[in-house]
């Protein structure tokens, strides 16, 4: 049998998201733009760690050039 690791975000994302279906509480008014935004604070963290690392690659191609 396989052992399944899910992160707390993606815990909370699937919580959130079955709170809304189910109209229970407050979540049930929110917008879906904060249901879901374990994706995009996710997305928003992942993109801070790629686009300084690609950006300090490609200085580091065009400075091995010279």
């Amino acid at each position: 049998m396989e052992v399944v690791e899910i992160s707390f975000a993606w815990l909370l994302l699937l919580i959130l998201i079955g709170l809304k279906l189910a109209g229970v509480g407050v979540v049930a008014a929110w917008p879906w733009v904060w249901i879901l935004s374990p994706l995009w604070v996710l997305g928003f963290i992942i993109l801070s760690f790629v686009v300084p690392f690609s950006i300090a690659i490609a200085i580091r191609k065009v400075w091995g050039r010279r």
